[in-house]
C-alpha cells in the first residue's frame, strides 16, 4: 500500500497489523520520520519523496508474492471422501503422462512464436517483454528466461498450478528446453561436484519445495510413507534454507511431517513436529493473534492457525473468486480431521455454492464437492442425506468421465459403503463390485485400493453368511497387500483382522485366534505400547477366549485392553466400551457376577 504524508499518522496505526498487508511505502516530503516510522511500523518498507523510486521494490514483492503463493496441502486437497480416495495417485500419475507427452514431442523454430502470439493477446501491457522473448529466445538458456523474465515463470507456474493445459501445451517447446537444460546442468554440475567437491545451483527453490511436497503426497497415498517423508523433508530444508523464515508455509512443512510420523506411529516425533509448527505459526500471526495457541501442543492449534489465515483471505475475496474453493474446502478439510463434522458440511457448502456460480455445471470439481458433503453426512450417521448427495456426485461423474474412469470406482464405494451401513447388503455388493472391475482395469495389480474393494467385498459376503466368499475376497486383499507394501505394514493388519472376525463368525475359534494375535503382532511392531488399536486388539483376543472357554487368558487379555484404553480411550469411545463389556462377560462366565456388574 502506498500512503502520502498528508494520512501516513493516521492510516499506517490502523493498518499496521492487517494480516493481507505486506508492505506499506509513504510519500514524504521529510525524511526525518523515516527511522521513527520503521522502528514502530515494520511493514514501512521506505519514505520515498517521489513516486518512480517506489516502482522497483513493489516489482520485487510482487513477483515474490507469486513465488510464494503455492498452497501446499498437508493433506491431499479437493477430496476427503473415505479415506481411500483415488485423487492423489490420479494427480501423480496424470503429470508423469504429460510430462512423458510434452518431452517427447518435437518443437521447431515457430514454436516461441506461437507462444509470443498467445501472450500478446492475453497480456498486452507487456508487449516490449515479449517481443525480447521472441527475438532472443535461442541467443539465452531456457533458464535464464525462466529465471531472468517474470513473464515466464509466472504464467508457467499459474498454468502449472491450476493445471490449466491450453497454456501448459502452448508453452511445451519451453518445458521441453528447460527439462533438457537442467538435465545437462545438472550432469556438468555433478560431475564437477564429485571431482572438486564444487556446490551446485539451485533455481526457484519455493516451487521445487511445492513440488516436493506433491510427490510426497503421492507416495503417501501408494503406502510408501518413508519416501514420502523424505520428500517432506527435503521441502522442509528448502523453506529453512529462504531468506525469509517467517513464513506459513514453515507451519505447514512440519505439520506435514508430523502427520507422516502420526501415520507410521512415532508419536514422540508427531509430537516434536506439531510443537515446532506452532512456534512457526506463532512467528507468522500478530502478537494479539498468537496468545490462545501458546499452551497447546496438538494437531488441532496448527489447524486453528491455518484455518484463521484462510478465514481471513475469505473476506478479502470476489464471492465467486477461484480462491475461494481452495479456502472453503481446506477449512471444511480440518474440520472433518477434527472431528467437527457439521462445522465442515456449512465450510463444503460453501465452496459447493462458488463452484456452482462460476463452473460449468458437469465439471469434476462440483461432483468432489457433492462427495465431500455426502462423507460428512454418512458420519455424522444421515445416511439418506449421504446417499443423496453422492448420488448427485455420480450424476456428475457419468457426464463427465468414461465409465471407466477411476471417479466411477470411488462413487460407487462410497455409495456402497452407505448401503453397507444401513443393512442393504445386495445393493452394497453391486456398487463394490462395480468399483472393483474399474480398478482392476486402471490401477496395477499391487494397488491398495485394489485391496480395499476386496475388503469391501469380503465383509459383504460376510455379512451375506457367504463366508467362503467372503474368505476368498479376504485373501485376495492380503495378496495385494503384501505385493504393495512392507510385510508388517498397518493395512496388512487390517486385513488378517478381518478374516479373524469372518473365522470368529464361523464359530472356527482356534482359526480367529490364530489371525487376532497375528495382527497384534504386526501392530505392536509399529504402534506405542498405549495406542488405542493395541486395546481393542487385545480385547477381541480375550473375546475370542472366552468363547473358547478359557477364562485365565480371556482375563489377562481383557485386563490389558482395559489398562492400555484408561491411558488412551476417550471416556464416551464405543470401543472403550466394549472392552468393559469384555471383561464383563468374563466376570459373569466365570460367576463373578458383583464385578460382572
Amino acid at each position: 500500500m502506498i500512503v502520502t504524508n498528508a494520512f501516513s499518522g493516521q492510516i499506517v496505526p490502523l493498518i499496521h497489523d492487517t494480516l493481507e498487508l505486506y508492505s506499506i511505502y509513504v510519500l514524504y516530503r521529510n525524511g526525518f520520520i523515516y527511522k521513527q516510522f520503521t522502528e514502530q511500523y515494520p511493514k514501512v518498507k521506505g519514505i520515498f519523496t517521489q513516486i518512480v523510486p517506489i516502482i522497483e521494490p513493489i516489482t520485487k514483492v510482487v513477483q515474490q508474492y507469486d513465488q510464494d503463493s503455492t498452497l501446499i496441502s498437508f493433506f491431499p486437497p479437493r477430496n476427503v471422501s473415505n479415506g481411500e480416495s483415488d485423487q492423489a495417485h490420479q494427480s501423480f500419475m496424470y503429470t508423469q503422462l504429460l510430462k512423458e507427452i510434452l518431452l517427447e514431442i518435437e518443437y521447431n523454430e515457430q514454436s516461441p512464436k506461437d507462444f509470443a502470439t498467445y501472450y500478446r493477446k492475453h497480456y498486452p501491457g507487456e508487449l516490449n517483454t515479449v517481443d525480447k522473448f521472441e527475438r532472443d529466445y535461442y541467443n539465452y538458456p531456457p533458464i535464464y528466461w525462466y529465471t531472468k523474465d517474470f513473464m515466464i515463470h509466472s504464467v508457467l507456474n499459474q498454468a502449472l498450478r491450476a493445471q490449466n493445459t491450453e497454456v501448459i501445451l502452448k508453452m511445451g517447446y519451453f518445458l521441453h528446453d528447460l527439462h533438457q537444460n537442467i538435465e545437462q546442468l545438472h550432469s556438468d554440475q555433478m560431475d564437477q561436484h564429485l571431482a572438486a567437491s564444487s556446490p551446485l545451483i539451485v533455481y526457484r527453490g519455493q516451487d521445487l519445495a511445492a513440488s516436493y511436497t506433491n510427490i510426497a503426497w503421492a507416495y503417501g497415498k501408494l503406502g510408501d510413507w518413508l519416501k514420502g517423508l523424505l520428500y517432506h523433508e527435503k521441502s522442509l530444508d528448502i523453506y529453512l534454507n529462504a531468506s525469509d523464515t517467517n513464513n506459513l508455509a514453515l507451519a505447514v512443512c512440519y505439520r506435514n511431517i508430523a502427520f507422516v510420523h502420526e501415520t507410521m506411529g512415532d508419536y514422540s516425533k508427531a509430537k516434536s513436529f506439531n510443537e515446532k509448527a506452532i512456534e512457526q505459526c506463532e512467528k507468522y500471526f500478530p502478537s494479539n493473534q498468537s496468545s490462545s495457541t501458546t499452551h497447546h501442543t496438538n494437531t488441532d492449534s496448527v489447524h486453528e492457525n491455518i484455518k484463521t489465515s484462510l478465514q481471513n483471505k475469505i473476506k478479502y475475496l470476489h464471492p465467486n473468486h477461484p480462491d475461494l474453493i481452495r479456502c472453503y474446502n481446506y477449512i471444511g478439510s480440518m474440520y472433518s480431521n477434527m472431528g467437527e463434522y457439521s462445522k465442515a458440511v456449512s465450510y463444503f457448502e460453501e465452496d459447493l455454492e462458488v463452484c456452482r456460480n462460476s463452473l460449468p455445471s458437469n465439471h469434476p470439481d462440483l461432483a468432489i464437492s457433492y462427495s465431500n458433503i455426502g462423507s460428512m453426512y454418512a458420519k455424522m450417521a444421515e445416511y439418506t442425506k449421504a446417499l443423496a448427495y453422492y448420488g448427485k456426485g455420480l450424476d456428475i461423474i457419468e457426464k463427465s468421465f468414461p465409465t471407466n474412469h477411476p471417479d466411477w470406482a470411488m462413487a460407487y464405494n462410497n455409495i456402497g459403503s452407505v448401503n453397507f451401513i444401513m443393512g442393504g447388503y445386495v445393493e452394497a455388493l453391486s456398487n463394490f463390485e462395480k468399483a472393483l472391475e474399474i480398478r482392476k482395469k486402471f490401477f496395477p495389480a499391487n494397488h491398495r485400493n485394489l485391496a480395499i474393494s476386496y475388503n469391501n467385498i469380503g465383509s459383504v459376503f460376510s455379512k451375506m453368511g457367504e463366508y467362503a466368499n467372503a474368505l476368498f475376497h479376504y485373501e485376495q486383499a492380503i495378496e495385494v497387500t503384501k505385493k504393495a507394501h512392507q510385510p508388517d505394514h498397518r493395512s496388512l493388519a487390517i486385513c488378517v483382522r478381518n478374516i479373524a472376525a469372518l473365522y470368529n463368525d464361523m464359530g472356527e475359534y482356534w482359526n480367529a485366534l490364530r489371525n487376532r494375535k497375528k495382527a497384534l503382532e504386526i501392530l505392536e511392531k509399529f504402534l506405542p505400547a498405549n495406542h488405542l488399536d493395541l486395546a481393542v486388539s487385545y480385547s477381541s483376543i480375550g473375546s475370542v477366549y472366552l468363547k473358547m472357554g478359557e477364562f485365565t487368558n480371556a482375563f489377562s487379555s481383557c485386563k490389558k485392553a482395559l489398562d492400555i484404553g484408561e491411558k488412551s480411550f476417550p471416556p464416551n469411545d464405543p470401543d472403550w466400551a466394549t472392552c468393559y463389556n469384555n471383561m464383563g462377560s468374563v466376570y459373569f462366565d466365570t460367576g463373578e457376577y458383583v464385578e460382572a456388574i
